[in-house]
Parts: structure tokens; C-alpha cells; sequence
């Protein structure tokens, strides 16, 4: 599952720089990703706080190579996804898309390794 593998430490930097973001320079970080609306920096900071915690189980389930849970972290992502795009819907900040894509890169290459290694065991 090496393709995975890279596919999640995709993952575990976005989860864990965002969370950096977020935490520590929330208010600038949230015009980074073209927010249209300066939001209060408590609830970033916690959602900041979150992810860099998500960021470093994820670089543990890489580091470990803990491949039972590599379908998990699809699930989870897909959750979040329709988050992502709910919370844009319901506000029209472009902040949302932003995120949405930075999401979905990750969710379609690990989609990507799951099939390109199911290939490589079958043959």
C-alpha cells in the first residue's frame, strides 16, 4: 500500500499546517483560502485545534503503517467533504470551495492508489 501511504501524508500535511494556521494566525489564514467574511478567531482556533490533533493521528497511522485503517480515513474525508460543501452552500464563501478542493485531491489519489493496488495484487 505504498501509493496510499503517500496519498495519507498528504493528508496528515494539510490536516496538520491548516491546523497550524488556524491556531496560531487564524483570522490571516482564513483570507489565505479566500474567505470573504473575518470570522471570530476563537472558533477557528478551535477548529485549528482539531485538526492539528486529526494531523498528528494521521501521521501515527502513517508512520505505523496502519493500513486497516487507510479505508477509514476515506470515509471520514468523504464526511467531510459534504461538510465542506453544505458550509458553502449555507454561506457562499469561497473559503469552503477552497478547502473542498484541497479535500478532494487527497480523497481522489488515495481512490487512486486503492484501485492502482488492487490491480497490482490480482496480476
Amino acid at each position: 500500500m505504498k501509493f496510499s501511504r503517500y496519498s495519507l501524508t498528504y493528508l496528515a500535511t494539510y490536516l496538520t499546517l491548516g491546523g497550524l494556521g488556524f491556531l496560531f494566525i487564524p483570522t490571516q489564514f482564513s483570507k489565505l483560502l479566500f474567505s470573504n467574511v473575518t470570522y471570530q478567531e476563537i472558533p477557528l482556533r478551535l477548529a485549528g485545534m482539531f485538526s492539528l490533533l486529526l494531523g498528528i493521528v494521521v501521521v501515527q497511522i502513517v508512520r505505523h503503517q496502519l493500513e486497516v485503517l487507510y479505508p477509514t480515513s476515506l470515509v471520514a474525508r468523504f464526511v467531510g467533504l459534504i461538510a465542506l460543501l453544505v458550509f458553502y452552500f449555507n454561506t457562499h464563501n469561497p473559503m469552503f470551495l477552497t478547502l473542498s478542493v484541497i479535500v478532494t485531491i487527497g480523497f481522489v489519489a488515495t481512490i487512486a492508489s486503492f484501485i492502482l493496488e488492487k490491480r497490482q495484487f490480482k496480476l
